[in-house]
């Protein structure tokens, strides 16, 4: 494949061996945007102080390769990247944002990169804009960030007013819905059992609506239906979950794995569900949503944001009324009892076919050549 000599990007990490869905998605994008332009990609040395992330390690592997260049609290190795800046000339930088914490290395790089560049393209992959802990100062610098950003990319749906609602300003942005994790099945031999499987994965925190979830769970009476939960604990600890569970007394019910799971287990709790859950309270994007698609087993969400769109247009699953946990317990009890008639024609082909990685590189790629022109 010829690539596009006009196009050169320099895409800011995490890239593996870090965890979590936003090394995950960049890793993915990264591989198809290298079949098409010229990209070099910058990953961290270390990226969060441990005092701040609560998770129990951040990568899978200690190794360290030679992308992996800078450490958004060390100052120092930022000037590094400016020399590498430099020397590969990029008229395209892509910043994934996530998280507050970024911004001044992210300022940095805009402001002195202007000095040696002066045509280029500063491009925002929002992946979660509005802070789950937002303060003022927060709310500042996100602001200032963007208006230094010529472009951002959405993950959620155009009718939502996020992006007015914490930047007071506008901004020009483009919305691509989230693409689709490839997997590699393993063959599975289902275990003899007689239950229905409800699954909730991910990272446990609080807007991630494991509480309501264990709610509606209690308020249905069966034996028969298991709800596995699999996700390290960013919000409490273990002991308020089972706690929790214990007194709801749903503890026959719950299937509860609180540690890091590598794919190739996971993979297999997946092939068990018969339906996945996902009771967030906000949503921007959702790379669990991403990732189960595969399975084409129906999904329960709250009627918000991104999930909303999705469920409504490709018909994959059904919502609940957010935070409704009564409605989130009857759609529950339907779907084990094969009420919903809705069900007979979910349509897990068309959103396979359409949100690739691939489509997504295409379309960012066309963005990005629109822009430089």
């Amino acid at each position: 494949m010829i690539k596009n000599s006009k196009i050169k990007i320099l895409y800011l990490g995490p890239f593996s061996p870090y965890r979590g869905g936003i090394s995950k998605f960049n890793d993915n994008l990264v591989k198809e945007l290298s079949k098409k332009v010229l990209i070099k990609k910058i990953n961290y040395k270390k990226l969060y102080p441990n005092f701040m992330y609560p998770g129990k390690f951040q990568k899978l592997n200690n190794v360290t390769n030679d992308d992996q260049i800078i450490t958004p609290y060390n100052p120092f190795t930022w000037l590094k990247l400016l020399i590498i800046i430099k020397k590969f000339e990029p008229n395209v930088i892509i910043f994934p944002y996530w998280n507050v914490f970024l911004i001044p290395l992210y300022l940095f790089i805009i402001f002195f990169t202007k000095f040696f560049h002066k045509k280029i393209i500063f491009l925002s992959i929002i992946h979660n804009l509005k802070d789950h802990e937002i303060s003022k100062l927060k709310n500042i610098l996100i602001k200032y960030f963007y208006k230094k950003i010529n472009l951002a990319i959405i993950h959620e749906t155009k009718t939502n007013d996020e992006v007015y609602e914490v930047l007071n300003t506008k901004i020009k942005y483009i919305f691509l819905n989230h693409p689709i994790y490839k997997i590699e099945k393993i063959p599975f031999k289902p275990k003899e059992n007689k239950t229905f499987n409800f699954m909730y994965y991910g990272f446990i925190r609080k807007y991630k609506g494991l509480d309501y979830l264990l709610k509606a769970l209690s308020k249905i009476k069966n034996s028969n239906i298991k709800l596995i939960i699999i996700g390290e604990i960013w919000y409490k600890n273990k002991k308020f979950w089972t706690d929790m569970i214990k007194q709801l007394d749903i503890e026959e019910n719950v299937i509860f794995i609180s540690n890091y799971v590598e794919d190739k287990e996971l993979i297999q709790y997946m092939n068990m569900a018969n339906c996945f859950i996902l009771p967030y309270t906000k949503v921007t994007s959702s790379g669990v949503l991403s990732q189960a698609i595969n399975f084409k087993k129906p999904f329960i969400t709250s009627d918000i944001g991104i999930f909303s769109y999705i469920i409504k247009k490709y018909k994959i699953g059904t919502l609940f009324k957010n935070k409704d946990i009564d409605e989130l317990a009857a759609k529950m009890n339907s779907v084990y009892r094969k009420k919903l008639t809705n069900f007979d024609n979910l349509n897990f082909e068309r959103y396979l076919k359409e949100n690739t990685f691939n489509n997504y590189g295409k379309n960012l790629i066309k963005i990005c050549k629109e822009n430089i022109d």
